[in-house]
């Protein structure tokens, strides 16, 4: 790999230049009686070309691997070559792991659906106001580093928020039994989070010791027909609670009286009858109502961070190529050899951020994927630091933006050039996003997670 300058960039002087010119002065005067005296031209070129020579010399860095094969790096571009790795080691880190994080709280497939449908449209918007930015201030850096801010900030609200409920609302259980005074009425004594009058039972268990009697006389109240004592029968039962104490809104000590007889129900006085107990699960109504008020207040909150974060991490990638390219064009480089760092940085990153998944996951518990975004904001910490060291060169601010725009349009090849970019992004986009959450639900390891950018 060769990154040398050959000629360095002619703006930079070297403090060896000026003794290597005075020598060549005095070697002139020192010549001038037994030759012509050379032109000023030609003592000027000799002194560009030595200027150049220890340029090249003090500002490449030079290992030699094998014979003629060498590796030459370009001390100005290293700050821009560090950026790159891990700007994109950063992206290799979040991009797999961005989707899973979200079904694993809770997000339906539809909905991350929705999410990158409307994506595109506040990106594209998003884009061009922060080019025109760049282009008015003649500065892209600024730029850049709001839009690296903005990208940890939107990221760091993804993990603040708290997770969401399923789609549907998860059944409560409640387990009855007698009331020791009333033999027609059971009594719940476990606390529970009912909050309305009525409830709803079904998938009740009966639940009795196991020297219970299976039969009972023929005129008690209320006698339980157990038809066998090893799979007792689940029942579907409705029930009107008669008296409500709360606190810290939690409910207990509620007394139950039956309605609905979809079995034959009876009841013992015998004191062992009165030891069986029923669990019954039930749907709250209006638990229900306020998880789905809240879920949805939480999916708003999670799909404006989402698409922001999207927007401003386009913009960043949009920003850097083009700071990237200003200081490959100032130091007369080449843009494929710096690139070849941002490869790097995905090839390294990628199954760090898989390892860290996994070793930061306990055993038995669901995966740690959050930690793959507090390691990505980490990873963004270093890579602002190390764009503030850049100097990129100020442009001048443009002028006639709207018109050129206008002109650019009404251009046949770049219509089409913007039709093909839309539909390819559109198919890798599906593949990035919706691959790894077909891989989670076959157990795929974090590892492996990570290799796939």
């Amino acid at each position: 790999m060769t990154d040398c300058k050959e000629e360095g960039p002619q703006h930079v002087i070297n403090p060896k230049a000026k003794s290597i010119k005075s020598n060549l002065q005095e070697e002139t005067i020192l010549s001038n009686t037994t030759s012509t005296k050379p032109t000023n031209e030609n003592v000027n070129k000799e002194v560009q070309e030595a200027i150049d020579q220890s340029n090249a010399k003090n500002l490449n860095i030079t290992w030699k691997i094998y014979k003629d094969f060498k590796i030459c790096i370009y001390k100005p571009l290293i700050p821009l070559k560090l950026a790159l790795l891990l700007w994109f080691g950063a992206g290799a880190v979040i991009t797999p792991f961005l989707t899973v994080y979200y079904k694993q709280r809770g997000l339906a497939l539809s909905e991350l659906s929705t999410i990158y449908m409307i994506a595109p449209i506040v990106q594209f918007i998003g884009t061009t106001l922060s080019g025109v930015i760049a282009d008015k201030i003649g500065r892209s850096k600024p730029v850049l580093v709001g839009n690296v801010i903005l990208t940890m900030i939107f990221v760091a609200g993804m993990l603040i928020v708290p997770r969401m409920s399923t789609e549907s609302c998860e059944s409560h259980s409640l387990n009855f039994e007698c009331d020791q005074q009333t033999l027609g009425r059971l009594i719940v004594k476990t606390r529970s989070e009912v909050t309305e009058d009525a409830i709803e039972a079904n998938s009740c268990r009966i639940v009795c010791p196991e020297n219970v009697t299976q039969s009972c006389p023929g005129d008690n109240i209320m006698c339980i027909e157990l038809a066998d004592k090893q799979n007792f029968v689940n029942l579907s039962m409705s029930g009107l609670i008669n008296d409500t104490s709360r606190k810290n809104n939690q409910t207990f000590n509620h007394l139950l009286s039956q309605m609905n007889k979809n079995t034959t129900f009876s009841w013992c006085n015998e004191s062992q009858k009165r030891n069986c107990a029923i669990g019954c699960k039930f749907l709250s109504d209006e638990k229900c109502a306020w998880e789905t008020g809240y879920r949805w207040k939480l999916l708003v909150t999670n799909i404006m961070l989402f698409v922001l974060y999207l927007t401003a991490y386009s913009n960043c990638y949009r920003i850097l190529d083009v700071a990237s390219m200003s200081l490959v064009k100032e130091h007369n480089s080449d843009f494929g050899r710096e690139r070849f760092f941002s490869i790097l940085g995905v090839l390294i990153f990628s199954p760090i951020a898989g390892y860290v998944v996994d070793a930061s996951t306990v055993a038995g518990s669901e995966k740690n994927y959050a930690s793959a975004l507090y390691f990505f904001i980490g990873v963004l910490f270093v890579f602002l630091a190390v764009i503030c060291t850049l100097k990129i060169k100020i442009e001048a601010p443009g002028k006639n933006m709207l018109k050129k725009t206008f002109y650019l349009i009404q251009n046949v090849d770049v219509i089409s050039f913007i039709l093909v970019l839309f539909v390819l992004g559109t198919t890798w986009n599906f593949t990035k996003n919706f691959t790894n959450w077909f891989l989670v639900e076959l157990n795929t390891p974090g590892f492996l997670l990570g290799l796939i950018p």
